[in-house]
């Protein structure tokens, strides 16, 4: 009578989460799930017990490439900070301060769903009673600002 044991190592998948990500196979917005990914010896195709290192991965759910974590942390780095809508209100005095121009305080809070009247009326005591324009870029700064930050032109001096 001959016995035949079937020993083998399979991989058990445990799923730990999912999300978006720039998929750097496919060079577009695609969903990933992140996995972690551990060898077990099995007997007779049942997992008995785990004999490697577990691996932490993220698989491209479209194309099925399996890529490191670090994938997602350099994008999560390379994403622009978002603030509330409240810290950017609350912040608007220090940066027209540090010498930003109006117009991009007026972008940003835009871009954060404030109405374009809205924005202008939150911006304009800021700069006033005039508000010095840079003769080259057309950047507007509160009259206290001497140098323009985009193009380091002295404002209220004639254009290069």
């Amino acid at each position: 009578m001959r016995f035949i044991f079937i020993v083998s190592i399979h991989n058990r998948e445990k799923l730990i989460g999912q999300g978006e990500f720039e998929c750097p196979h496919c060079r577009v917005g695609r969903v990933y799930q992140r996995k972690e990914i551990r060898p077990y010896l099995s007997f007779y195709f049942i997992p008995l017990f785990p004999v490697g290192k577990t691996d932490d991965v993220i698989q491209c759910r479209t194309c099925r490439n399996l890529f490191e974590p670090a994938a997602i942390k350099r994008q999560e780095r390379e994403k622009p900070k978002r603030d509330s809508l409240a810290d950017l209100i609350n912040g608007l005095k220090d940066r027209i301060a540090n010498g930003e121009p109006a117009d991009y305080l007026i972008r940003d809070l835009t871009k954060a769903g404030v109405d374009l009247e809205v924005a202008l009326q939150l911006v304009k005591p800021l700069i006033e009673p005039e508000p010095l324009m840079c003769p080259t870029c057309g950047l507007n700064y509160a009259p206290n600002i001497a140098t323009c930050a985009e193009c380091g032109q002295p404002l209220g001096a004639e254009p290069k």
